[in-house]
Parts: C-alpha cells; structure tokens; sequence
C-alpha cells in the first residue's frame, strides 16, 4: 500500500484498512517485520523515493517534496537534512559533481 500511494496522504487508519486489521494490528504487524512504525517506514520510503528524484529529475525540491507527499517543502527539507546529514539541494549537488564526466 505505501509503494503504490507514497505521495498521498497516509493514514494508520489507511494503512490497517488495506489490510483489513485493526490500527493497533497494523502498529504490531510493523514492529514485528520491519522493527519500525508505520509512519517512520512511510517516511523513510518517501525519502528513499525523494533521492532518486533529486538524483534522475531536474524538479526542484519543493516539487520533489510534493511528488513523494510531503505537503510542507519546509518540513521535507528538515527531514531530509536529520536522515541524510545534508539538504536535499546539498544532496543533489554532491552528486552531480563526484559524477561529472
């Protein structure tokens, strides 16, 4: 479910429904599998999905942050920055100059 809606609006209540569990379910099933919450994975997912944009697009960040559903470009920008120890601007520029040709 999160693959396919990652740049939509999430919900625990979403996430149980698809799986037709209850919130609390759904909060264990994750624990159990993935060691993390549902909300922590959805995070790490769109941001997984961010630095492919950053790295393969020409969109700027506030669209980027946009395509993996991030309503605050702000908000991106900060979680960004605390998962990947630089901006996502900082991110792409890196990139691009340790792969110039």
């Amino acid at each position: 479910y999160i693959q396919k809606h990652f740049s939509e609006m999430i919900t625990l209540e979403d996430l149980a429904a698809s799986a037709n569990i209850s919130r609390s379910e759904a909060g264990r099933c994750f624990q159990k599998y993935y060691a993390d919450t549902p909300m922590s994975y959805l995070i790490r997912y769109r941001l997984q999905q961010a630095q492919k944009f950053l790295l393969t697009s020409t969109l700027s960040v506030k669209e980027i942050s946009c395509q993996c559903g991030f309503s605050d470009s702000s908000y991106f920008v900060k979680i960004f920055r605390k998962h990947m120890k630089r901006t996502p601007a900082e991110y792409r520029r890196v990139y691009q100059l340790t792969h110039q040709i």
